[in-house]
């Protein structure tokens, strides 16, 4: 029962999507943190200018993140629409992108991560508009040039021009041209702010300058809560079973299907990778996890044969993140 109502594509689900949202983020509504930097140092150039907007208006800001979750969760819904890799309308991957947006509540401010995942979801469909187009593909550049602006916001986005590389590999025959698009688009952003950064100041050098800051700053830990860590373990179980169960049932996929979950687990390995690797990079990545994590739980939940081990499953995770809350 608790499952119908946040699977459904009708305004009912819209109106429990919203309230589940308020709901996660009401703690954070009341009390409204400062505006997130990550990592700790000087931002990178388009988020600077977005941090003056809410300069001294901590709950202005914090409702623009909300927003922000909500938007991301109406463009899963559309990608899965468009694409149609799942083989079911429905809003649960918005319902459990809200819903999870409150797992981290330190993260819920307004932070560079949110407006780049945006784009990052664009430059991924972006890659699969590119499946079965004669020709050179200029998706590729597009995506790139999307990761490359998400940089801009937050500089760990660069490297999931991993993805987009993964996604020629995936979806076309590796061609140079191809890679030099990609590549091109990826560069296409930073030469045009050298170019202004010459043209208001002279001074290239400050670019460069906050490019390795942000680059080789350390992020500080994320110290985990008791109730966090039981959580997350559940979130992370559950996401071990969807990953089995897409694996058990993908060579009966349609061919695009396949290979956009191909790409969604890439987007989630390269998260993952980067996440261990960089000292730069702490928490906050896990909105960049969420996008494929979301599908996967999706795809696990809709097509779970015995529904009533699907509506417990889904249950486990509202209730789970709406203690959290309390706690």
């Amino acid at each position: 029962m608790v499952l119908r109502l946040f699977r459904g594509h009708d305004p009912v689900t819209i109106f429990f999507i919203l309230l589940t949202g308020i709901a996660v983020w009401l703690r954070s509504l009341m009390d409204p943190g400062q505006i997130m930097i990550v990592p700790d140092c000087e931002p990178m150039p388009v988020y600077s200018l977005l941090i003056s907007l809410f300069e001294g208006r901590p709950l202005l800001s914090t409702i623009a993140a909300l927003v922000l979750v909500f938007i991301t969760g109406a463009l899963l819904v559309n990608f899965n629409t468009r694409v149609f890799f799942i083989n079911e309308r429905t809003f649960l991957p918005a319902s459990l992108f809200v819903l999870m947006s409150g797992l981290f509540p330190s993260l819920q401010r307004f932070n560079p991560v949110l407006p780049a995942v945006i784009l990052l979801l664009f430059a991924i469909e972006r890659v699969i508009g590119s499946y079965r187009r004669q020709g050179i593909a200029y998706n590729y550049f597009d995506a790139s040039l999307l990761i490359g602006l998400a940089s801009f916001l937050w500089f760990n986005s660069i490297w999931f021009f991993i993805v987009v590389i993964a996604g020629i590999a995936i979806l076309r025959t590796v061609g140079i041209r191809e890679l030099f698009l990609a590549l091109s688009g990826l560069v296409t952003p930073y030469i045009l702010a050298a170019a202004l950064y010459y043209l208001l100041d002279g001074n290239i050098i400050s670019l460069i300058d906050v490019v390795t800051v942000n680059f080789e700053a350390v992020a500080p830990d994320y110290i985990w809560s008791p109730q966090g860590i039981a959580v997350a373990s559940v979130i992370g179980i559950l996401l071990i079973g969807s990953i089995i169960h897409l694996i058990t049932v993908f060579n009966t996929k349609k061919v695009k299907s396949r290979k956009t979950f191909s790409l969604m687990i890439w987007v989630f390995v390269t998260a993952l990778l980067v996440f261990i690797a960089l000292p730069s990079v702490s928490a906050e990545i896990y909105y960049f996890m969420l996008l494929p994590v979301v599908y996967f739980l999706t795809h696990f939940l809709v097509f779970r044969r015995n529904k009533k081990t699907a509506n417990a499953l889904f249950a486990v995770i509202l209730i789970s993140i709406l203690v959290m809350q309390v706690f």
